[in-house]
């Protein structure tokens, strides 16, 4: 289901889509015909309502299948080709609804629920066999409670289904425990819903089943509503990071590209509305020194794993002198082996950014080319305000 489109038509046409769907499962076993494959035998029209209304309960709890992302879209903000290998992924979640406004995420429930609320009424009047006076089914066309309590239990099994869902995409990078337990609860949640739909709701006096429905409707809301405000950020600080545009993917791709991806050096300390412009990472060991200049610092930082990087010092733009690239020291060694001569030798290659009123940041060794090509970066940086084209 796409929901990235305007309209909530979609929403309703899956909604009413699964309602006819469980409707003719139902007229199938009113009519004492078994509905499951290589099933030949005869059924019980006795038990149509309560099959019926518990097909409602499993699609309501695992209503997230029906949500998938369009990897067909292109952003026309930043021009991504879905073709360009070195376009970053989408991040934030694998179902599209997650990104989506709460408008769209909370107006599922209801729809379906109410879809689903509605068609048992045509069940009730096309029933063989009527259900027990009392109970949810039996009472379905004489009291509007049976109604709001499949209502109220199709909504909340709904909403439990996307809390489980945020939690198990929110945690799915940088907490696999998390993604997988939230999986595994999702599953037997599901299972449980299925359970009291088939088992227990149909022959539930309505008042219990009502006042039961709704105050899982009520914990559910609160709860799903909770998950979003924690989770969100979560996925807008990725989708920052992914969404960046092409032009800072050219420069990232120019001024050293093998530590870019999400969660690596340098993006990780990138902060809100920080873009990054150049950096050069050096070759020290266990922890690389790393050079970065953006658009509101310069920074001297240390890496010290694949998203921990530590910032040592840092400078404002305004600061900004310049930057060299050399290898100091290089002059000559002890006689070689082969020959009378001594053999040439070069120290250490630095790297050092030039700053007004404070001593300069350096990073020792990496790659010479990148090295350089930072240092023409930064120098045209001071001179002009903007990199070199």
């Amino acid at each position: 289901m796409k929901l990235r489109a305007r309209k909530l038509s979609t929403t309703v046409l899956y909604g009413i889509a699964l309602a006819g769907f469980v409707t003719v499962v139902f007229f199938l076993t009113n009519a004492g015909i078994d509905p499951r494959p290589n099933r030949y035998g005869d059924f019980d029209p006795a038990g149509a309502g309560t099959v019926g209304i518990g097909l409602f309960g499993l699609y309501h709890a695992i209503a997230i299948i029906f949500f998938d992302d369009d990897p067909a879209l292109v952003s026309a903000e930043d021009g991504r080709q879905s073709d360009d290998p070195t376009a970053p992924r989408k991040a934030g979640s694998f179902t599209e609804f997650v990104r989506q406004p709460a408008l769209k995420v909370f107006s599922v429930g209801p729809i379906w629920a109410a879809a689903s609320a509605a068609v048992i009424f045509i069940w009730f009047a096309a029933a063989e066999v009527p259900g027990t006076i009392g109970t949810v089914w039996g009472d379905y066309g004489h009291s509007p409670l049976p109604a709001l309590a499949v209502f109220c239990g199709c909504w909340a099994a709904t909403n439990l289904c996307f809390i489980l869902s945020t939690l198990a995409e929110a945690g799915r990078r940088d907490n696999p425990p998390l993604c997988i337990v939230s999986l595994v609860l999702l599953f037997l949640a599901a299972a449980g819903v299925v359970v009291v739909f088939l088992a227990a709701l149909p022959d539930m006096q309505p008042g219990t089943a009502l006042a039961g429905c709704g105050s899982a409707l009520l914990a559910s809301l609160a709860g799903l509503t909770g998950v979003r405000l924690w989770a969100m950020p979560r996925f807008r600080a990725e989708a920052k990071e992914d969404q960046l545009g092409a032009r800072a993917r050219r420069r990232r791709k120019r001024f050293g590209s093998r530590h870019q991806g999400t969660g690596q050096p340098p993006y990780d300390i990138l902060g809100a509305g920080e873009t990054l412009l150049a950096h050069f990472i050096g070759s020290g060991a266990p922890e690389p020194e790393m050079l970065v200049a953006t658009n509101r610092r310069v920074v001297r930082a240390l890496v010290r794993a694949p998203g921990q990087t530590f910032v040592i010092e840092q400078a404002e733009p305004g600061q900004l002198l310049g930057a060299r690239s050399e290898r100091l020291g290089t002059g000559l060694g002890n006689p070689g082996p082969g020959g009378p001569g001594p053999e040439p030798f070069e120290t250490d290659l630095v790297t050092a950014i030039g700053l007004r009123g404070q001593q300069e940041m350096t990073a020792h060794g990496g790659d010479p080319i990148a090295s350089q090509r930072f240092a023409d970066a930064l120098n045209s940086l001071a001179r002009t305000g903007s990199l070199p084209r």
